[in-house]
């Protein structure tokens, strides 16, 4: 797909199986999206591809929560 992901992010999408979880720490409340090893990785990438083809093509940060109106970048 043209989009070079950190082994991390390979790892973390294929490793971990769990359903919704979700919870409240230190007041602030969030929730996580199910992952499924072998189907969320490719998932991943889909809003990825537009994210990046909306910044001129970069891909400096990784967004988190592309499903929601509110984008949290790791740098």
């Amino acid at each position: 797909m043209g989009i070079q992901l950190h082994n991390s992010i390979k790892e973390y999408y294929n490793s971990y199986w769990f359903l919704d979880l979700g919870g409240n720490y230190l007041g602030y409340d969030f929730e996580l999206n199910p992952v499924i090893p072998g189907i969320e990785l490719h998932d991943f990438y889909v809003p990825l591809q537009g994210y990046q083809g909306a910044h001129d093509n970069q891909l400096n940060n990784i967004p988190f929560g592309m499903e929601f109106p509110f984008c949290w970048e790791s740098t």
